[in-house]
């Protein structure tokens, strides 16, 4: 490989890079997730490199996911509920 072929590549690369972190983030993901920006733009590159184009939406959804279920494991009272607390009532169901 020559020089003149790996600046384009890395060229790419950084415009691909920036073109996601800039314009298509906000817009895909949104301001109102708790994740951050390091870690969408990762999941991001992540899904690309995964399921291609459509990784664009997939890797975030697939990274909330994965940190939603982590949570739910190492926090499993919030899930689970307590003895104390009285049973769930349909509200299908009559007494």
């Amino acid at each position: 490989m020559d020089v003149l072929h790996i600046r384009a590549e890395a060229t790419e690369y950084l415009n691909t890079a920036g073109l996601i972190d800039n314009f298509l983030r906000p817009r895909l993901v949104g301001k109102r997730t708790e994740l951050h920006e390091l870690l969408i733009f990762f999941a991001i590159l992540g899904g690309l490199h995964l399921f291609g184009f459509l990784g664009i939406v997939l890797g975030p959804v697939v990274l909330g996911v994965g940190l939603s279920l982590f949570e739910a494991f190492r926090h499993p009272e919030v899930i689970l509920p307590t003895p104390t607390m009285p049973p769930l009532r349909s509200p299908l169901v009559r007494p």
